[in-house]
């Protein structure tokens, strides 16, 4: 068995501002996610796959594979 985490990678909306968070935005707080994971020693970072508007994860291998390149 393996313990880790996942991700839908939703775009949500800032609940200060009532504004989308931008894409970028998102993107850089997943690739912080996947590396705080290993960090600490999780064994596994999912990435859920969808093709809807409201989610940025319709290729979910590019930030795996930025995260092992990094």
């Amino acid at each position: 068995m393996e313990i880790g985490l996942d991700s839908f990678v939703a775009a949500t909306i800032d609940p200060k501002t009532g504004q989308a968070i931008e894409p970028a935005r998102h993107l850089r707080e997943l690739l912080d996610a996947i590396a705080l994971t290993d960090e600490v020693g999780l064994g596994v970072f999912g990435i859920a796959e969808h093709h809807r508007q409201e989610f940025l994860d319709s290729a979910p291998a590019l930030p795996t594979k930025t995260v092992r390149a990094a």
